[in-house]
C-alpha cells in the first residue's frame, strides 16, 4: 500500500491492527495532531504504529534540508549532517521540524528530548552582553533506551559565538551524546551545575573561557583533547574539574600509553587548576 503526504510517496511496510482507511488520514494531514512521527513510523494516539519507507524519487522539502546545512546522496538515498551519514527521509523531516525554528536569548529547554540523532545549526539570536540561557537546552528526560542524541553541534547560523550565561543541566541526561561539535564560550557563565551530568558517552567538546568548577564525573569516556581545550582556554583559576574515576587514573598515570591525559594533568596544576575524581 502506498499513500501521499506532503508530496512524498510512502510505502506502508507493517499497518498492524490498522485499516487501510485510517492509514490514509494519518498520512494525508502533514499537521494531524492525531501521529508523530517517530523514525520510520507514525505512532497514533490509540497506539497503533505504521511503519513505512519513502519511496518518493525527491522530497518536496529536500531543498530545505540542505538549505539548512545537510547533504543529501543521490547514491545512498541518505542524508548527512554533522559527521552522521545514514539519517533517512522521516529521520531529517523530524530534525528539521524540530531544529529549524529561531530562538532568542532564553533557550530554555529549546531542544529538551529531541528524538533524533543530531540537529541543524542554531537559528538563533546570540546576545554578546550576556549570551542565551541554555539551562536544560539539550536535556533528555527519556529512559535510556528511548534516548536519542549522539552529536549536537553549538553552531549558529549568523557565524556569532556560542555564547551562554546559564548552562545548569544543559546535556542532562544525554546518555546517547558523544560530540559536541563547536565551542562553547563560558565567559559570562556562572552556572554549570550539572551541565554534563548523566552524559555517560560524552568524547568531545570545546569548553572556551572556563573559570569555576564543573564535572564530567559520569563521562569516562572524555577525550584528552576536550580537557586540554578547556585547560588551555580556562581564564580562571584555583576551581577543579570533577573527572569519572578512570579518567583520573589515565590523568594522573606516568605511562606513554595515557602521555596526552597526564600532559593535560601537568599543565592543570602549572595553572593551579585541580582535577578531582569522582
Amino acid at each position: 500500500m502506498a499513500v501521499e503526504r506532503s508530496g512524498v510517496t510512502l510505502q506502508i511496510v507493517d499497518a498492524t491492527q490498522t485499516s487501510a482507511s485510517e492509514v490514509s488520514v494519518l498520512a494525508d494531514s502533514s499537521e494531524n495532531p492525531d501521529a508523530l512521527f517517530i523514525g520510520d513510523a507514525f505512532i497514533a494516539k490509540n497506539g497503533k504504529k505504521i511503519v513505512y519507507q519513502d519511496t518518493s524519487a525527491s522530497s518536496s522539502l529536500r531543498s530545505l534540508y540542505i538549505a539548512a546545512g545537510a547533504a543529501y546522496s543521490e547514491i545512498t538515498n541518505r542524508y548527512s549532517l554533522n559527521g552522521i551519514t545514514d539519517i533517512t527521509e522521516s529521520e531529517m523531516r523530524n530534525i528539521y521540524l524540530r531544529c529549524s525554528g529561531r530562538i532568542v536569548s532564553d533557550a530554555k529547554c529549546a531542544f529538551c528530548n529531541l528524538k533524533v540523532r543530531t540537529n541543524l545549526p542554531i537559528n538563533g539570536d546570540d546576545v554578546y552582553n550576556g549570551g542565551f540561557d541554555a539551562r536544560g537546552m539539550f536535556a533528555e528526560t527519556s529512559v535510556s533506551d528511548q534516548q536519542t542524541i549522539k552529536t549536537i553541534t553549538v553552531a549558529l547560523t549568523n557565524g556569532n559565538s556560542f555564547l551562554v550565561y546559564n548552562a545548569a543541566n544543559m546535556f542532562w541526561n544525554a546518555g546517547k551524546l558523544e560530540n559536541i561539535i563547536g565551542t562553547i564560550y563560558l565567559w559570562n557563565c556562572n552556572n554549570v551545575f550539572r551541565m554534563f551530568a548523566g552524559c555517560t558517552a560524552l568524547k568531545t567538546v570545546n569548553l572556551w573561557a572556563l573559570h569555576q568548577d564543573i564535572s564530567f564525573e559520569n563521562s569516562p569516556h572524555i577525550s584528552a583533547e576536550s580537557l586540554n581545550f578547556a585547560i588551555s582556554h580556562a581564564t580562571g583559576t584555583n576551581f577543579t574539574i570533577t573527572v569519572h574515576a578512570n579518567t583520573y587514573a589515565r590523568l594522573t598515570s606516568t605511562s606513554s600509553t595515557y602521555a596526552d591525559y597526564h600532559s593535560v594533568y601537568t599543565t592543570a596544576l602549572s595553572k593551579n587548576i585541580a582535577f578531582a575524581s569522582a
